[in-house]
């Protein structure tokens, strides 16, 4: 009976270990997304900043112009 129990003690210890080093990896997986998806989302971001900086101002007022609820 002791040896079973031992035996149970070791098997639960190894499982919990390898849970929790997949929660781990899991972990750094999910924040390696998020750093992904933010550096894309900014690099989007910083795109359309440079095209909206290259338009002229009249293009700008135009576009305005052409929404009803701006003028």
């Amino acid at each position: 009976m002791t040896v079973s129990s031992k035996n149970k003690k070791k098997f639960l210890e190894m499982l919990r270990e390898n849970l929790k080093e997949e929660l781990e990896t899991q972990v750094r997986t999910h924040h390696k997304i998020l750093s992904c998806e933010r550096e894309e989302l900014r690099k989007a971001l910083s795109q359309e900043v440079e095209r909206f900086r290259r338009r002229k101002p009249s293009h700008i007022l135009g576009v305005l112009r052409g929404l009803s609820w701006v003028f």
